[in-house]
């Protein structure tokens, strides 16, 4: 098999419309490394995985049922072979031309890069005021409870040096929705060095959005579950 430095993992469910777009401007951002593109897809009725198999420079993990993406992550990180693994959301909101500022990080020594939108030059462009303040709070709740200093915990756009979750316990990991994205973060802190980079997010344009009010009450069940861990160490 020939050598991959960089995967980039998709987890995927009804995004046909945006995948077709997102694969090729990822391989223009990076088409200087050695890469692989994982399309994680959930079995989409819409036929994600069919339209990404078309794609030479990609590889597509199909599960029999739309499981989480908490689970879609994990299965990202299983099949990659590169030696620092992103991962991005495919709904067109994070835009590909951070990815190579986010694998320069990891090259200086970083063990985790995340793509924020709450550091300087970071925005978020077409959310209503409502989802931003929830997103505050989210943040605000790991910050005070469990001392996490990332400032946008919630972001899904992220590189990691595979020897890093290496180190993790990923099997341990309870959540499967959008608070796995606050539990690797607990457990990177521990166990590596945490770098930023801003970003601009762009709320999708194609499809619907799968965060639901279960997710925020999943998450702040998580952040009291994880609190408990803490202090007892």
């Amino acid at each position: 098999m020939a050598r991959v430095d960089i995967s980039i993992v998709l987890p995927t469910y009804n995004e046909r419309e945006n995948i077709v777009n997102l694969i090729p401007e990822i391989a223009e951002c990076i088409k200087n490394t050695n890469y692989e593109i994982v399309v994680v897809d959930d079995n989409s009725p819409d036929g994600t995985a069919e339209a990404a198999e078309k794609f030479k420079n990609a590889r597509v993990v199909r599960r029999e049922k739309k499981m989480g993406i908490g689970t879609a992550y994990k299965a990202g990180f299983d099949a990659a072979h590169g030696k620092i693994i992103v991962t991005m959301d495919a709904d067109m909101s994070h835009n590909p031309k951070y990815v190579q500022s986010m694998i320069n990080k990891i090259n200086e020594g970083h063990d985790i890069v995340v793509g924020s939108r709450h550091v300087e030059g970071g925005a978020i462009v077409g959310w209503g005021i409502n989802r931003k303040i929830i997103s505050g709070i989210a943040n605000g709740l790991t910050h005070f409870f469990l001392g996490i200093k990332v400032s946008d915990v919630t972001s899904g756009y992220r590189a990691y040096r595979k020897e890093l979750l290496k180190k993790m316990p990923l099997d341990n990991i309870k959540s499967s929705g959008y608070s796995y994205l606050l539990e690797t973060i607990f457990y990177a802190v521990r166990f590596g060095k945490i770098a930023e980079v801003p970003i601009v997010f762009e709320d999708r344009k194609a499809g619907k959005s799968k965060l639901g009010k279960n997710e925020y009450v999943k998450y702040v069940k998580t952040v009291g579950r994880l609190f408990v861990k803490r202090i007892k160490g």
